[in-house]
């Protein structure tokens, strides 16, 4: 899917039967309905518990804002999710948005976020959205037993990645006096939300591996050989981005139908999982001998 921007860099937009869509394939509506559900879905971690931010910005989201376009890698079309909720919600100011930090020709990091939130307080946010499977023959009770579709990434190392190099990035001295040189204050609070759905495979029983929070989004996951006809029935394969609360009507009519040819074709096109919703929900279906291979893990996610 290629993205057709207009010359202020957003994307263009063409009328359809009265509605706005554009030319990405997601009309404004749609990628409102991704905003709210990276606002509003409930965190799988997060610290603190209860950042009143996100409430503030959810009740300030209209139809009427520029949503931004989609971007490819989902993970970055999350964060501009959030930079156009900063940027257009009253009295909320954009400070740093993924700036490395780079001291003495060292690259220390890149925080996803600091704000000024409308009392006036720094905040250093950082955001993680990620979909884990719950390995087979594992009791589910431990972050390690969960792994990203592409075996690249697992719960554990990204927990641990987030409250040990994320979170304590803005703390040093050395990158308060970078801040400094630049104007910019130091964070008054650090804020990290992760955000996604924990799977798991369609014969076992959900678990929770602490320190997860109550309430965390589960699914089902399955390998192809083993999806069920009444989950298939009726069922479209979701675009990544849709993966962000699913699809509206309209356009979940439009995706491709989730029959067998058309799952092996999207997994032949390097995809590592799809995810497909219809009437029986929604199901992340990976490639057959999906559990039996071996992790390719290479570095933090």
């Amino acid at each position: 899917m290629y993205l057709l921007e207009s010359s202020k860099g957003r994307a263009a937009s063409v009328p359809m039967e009265g509605k706005e869509v554009r030319l990405d394939g997601f009309s404004p509506m749609d990628r409102m309905h991704h905003m709210m559900w990276v606002l509003s879905s409930p965190r799988l971690w997060a610290y603190p518990t209860d950042w009143s931010g996100v409430l503030q910005l959810m009740l300030s989201v209209r139809p009427d804002w520029d949503f931004p376009p989609v971007r490819r890698q989902l993970g970055r079309d999350v964060e501009g999710l959030w930079k156009a909720a900063f940027e257009q919600a009253p009295g909320w100011t954009v400070l740093l948005a993924d700036e490395p930090i780079v001291i003495d020709g060292v690259t220390l990091g890149a925080p996803d976020f600091l704000v000024r939130t409308p009392e006036g307080k720094v905040v250093h946010l950082e955001l993680a959205m990620k979909f884990y499977l719950r390995r087979r023959g594992t009791d589910g009770h431990h972050p390690s037993d969960y792994w990203g579709p592409g075996r690249r990434d697992r719960l554990d190392r990204k927990l641990r990645h987030m409250q040990d190099r994320q979170m304590g990035l803005m703390v040093r001295r050395d990158v308060h006096r970078w801040l400094r040189e630049r104007g910019i204050p130091a964070p008054d609070e650090v804020v990290a939300l992760m955000s996604g759905v924990l799977f798991d495979h369609v014969d076992d029983e959900p678990e929770l591996p602490p320190p997860m929070r109550k309430g965390s989004p589960r699914g089902r996951w399955c390998e192809l050989s083993e999806l069920r006809p009444v989950w298939q029935q009726g069922a479209r394969i979701l675009q990544k981005t849709d993966w962000l609360g699913g699809a509206l009507p309209d356009r979940l009519a439009g995706l491709p139908e989730a029959s067998d040819k058309a799952l092996r074709d999207w997994f032949e096109q390097g995809n590592h999982g799809a995810m497909i919703e219809g009437p029986g929900g929604r199901v992340m279906v990976v490639p057959d001998g999906w559990s039996r291979l071996p992790a390719r893990i290479e570095q933090e996610a």
